[in-house]
């Protein structure tokens, strides 16, 4: 309603979600090629409990969890490709940023990452070598 008034003039959404609240035809484009993090939904359990089960029953959960995940991975890719499709049918273009605008984005978020591993590390949670492997994990 915000972007209909003309009260704000954009925002930062995953494509599904500018899809669901019927952006396309409201905005006139969106960035592609960009990382703003999103939101993920896990079931878990404490390390206590997780020491508690026996071997086996960790390796079953083990080798489902990563099957769970590489599936969620290629659903949710196939899901933004389409939400994609519909905000170009509505409308939409989706243009990637242009150098100068990347380096402004990430200076600006440059160290969000660390003080959120640092966040962790404060309250004795591997935040720090958590990251790391991470960012080792994209190379």
């Amino acid at each position: 309603e915000s972007i209909s008034r003309g009260t704000i003039d954009g925002g930062l959404m995953a494509y599904g979600t500018a899809v669901a609240y019927r952006l396309p035809g409201l905005v006139k484009s969106g960035t592609t090629g960009e990382n703003f993090g999103s939101g993920a939904i896990t079931y878990t359990i404490s390390l206590a409990k997780w020491k508690a089960l026996p071997e086996n029953v960790r390796k079953v959960f083990d080798q489902v969890g990563e099957s769970v995940t590489r599936k969620a991975c290629e659903t949710i890719t196939k899901g933004v490709e389409a939400d994609m499709a519909k905000l170009k049918e509505g409308g939409v273009a989706l243009v990637k940023l242009p150098a100068s605008d990347r380096d402004t984005v990430d200076r600006a978020l440059s160290g969000v990452a660390e003080e959120w591993a640092k966040d962790l590390d404060a309250r004795n949670l591997d935040g720090t070598p958590v990251l790391a492997a991470f960012r080792n994990a994209l190379k």
